[in-house]
Formats: C-alpha cells, structure tokens, sequence
C-alpha cells in the first residue's frame, strides 16, 4: 500500500516478536483488504508480518539476550538452528487477521491513520511494566509510609527511592530516615 512505511524494524525489535510467537503470547491483529482484485493488501501489520516471513527465512537470528525456550538455549539462532519443537511453536502459531471486504481505498487509508494513532510509551512507563512485584511492592509500602505521616515525596526521593530499590534498600532506607528525621525537627 502506497501509505505503508518501508521496513523500518531493526532485529531487536523483530526477534521480540519472533520470541512471542515461539512462546504463544498475544500479538495485535493484522489488518487486511481484499478489493477484489485477486491480492490481499496489508492495512496494517506489515512490520510484524514481515519479521515473520524474514526470520523463517533465515534472514535473521534471534537477539543474544533471547530467553530460553523449554530448556532450549535459542539466543543467537536462526530459525533452521532451532529444535523441531520450537520450528513447530513458530510454525502453528495463530495470528489473528482481520480482513476489510467492500471499503473504498480513501477509507482503507483512513483506517490506517486511525490505527496508527497511538502514542508510544514513555521510558518511565515502559519501566513500571518491568519493574518486579517485589519491588512494586516496596514502592507501595514507602508511599504508605509516607502518606501515613502526611509527609510531602520530593521527586529526588521517589526517584531516589525507586532508583535504590534496584540495588537494595539499606542506603534508601538511611537516606529516608535522614530526610524524615530533618523535615521533623
């Protein structure tokens, strides 16, 4: 479609989506258009579908920091590299395709621009998706903690506090109880 952009996703990107499908997590639907001149056109999607067919093709290999998959190492492997179960995870996967039938080209692209209208996630957001329930947890009880006293959260504290928690809590703990102690007196 004249509206598509080029191939723009980088390995990284495409091996995340290879990934997923290995391990059968949720992937948006593709969206499709058949006008009725014997082809199916691509709305949307042709990123995603894209690293499909390249990564079956041998075109690329899955990032280094690739997980394990079922006790297979698959880091760095192409997709002939991989075991026959794992050809066979990628290979059964079930995309959902959703497919347009009697739409003019003029509502095929404003389709297109409407999906496209997302804003992307900030890094913060991005981070708090990552962020283990343990440390989420630690937040929630630091905020109790500080909403308990009725004490106002700097910004540096909170980033302070979130920043800690990735590498323990004890200097986190000093650098509250420090704080408290001086707003207190």
């Amino acid at each position: 479609m004249p509206f598509q952009r080029n191939s723009v996703w980088k390995n990284d990107r495409r091996s995340y989506l290879v990934d997923s499908v290995i391990r059968d997590r949720y992937i948006p639907n593709i969206l499709v258009w058949d006008n009725g001149d014997g082809y199916i056109w691509v709305i949307d999607g042709r990123q995603r579908w894209e690293s499909i067919f390249f990564f079956a093709d041998g075109e690329y290999k899955l990032s280094k920091g690739t997980a394990d998959f079922n006790g297979e190492d698959i880091a760095g492997k192409k997709f002939e590299e991989l075991s026959s179960d794992t050809q066979f995870e990628f290979l059964t996967y079930n995309f959902t395709v959703t497919e347009f039938r009697e739409c003019t080209f003029e509502e095929v692209e404003e389709m297109f621009y409407r999906v496209n209208q997302s804003v992307p996630l900030t890094s913060t957001e991005k981070t708090r998706v990552k962020v283990s329930p343990a440390v989420r947890e630690r937040v929630k009880s630091w905020d109790n903690i500080c909403s308990l006293r009725r004490l106002p959260l700097p910004k540096q504290i909170a980033i302070g506090m979130w920043m800690n928690s990735l590498s323990g809590s004890l200097l986190l703990q000093h650098r509250i109880r420090t704080w408290i102690s001086v707003e207190q007196v």
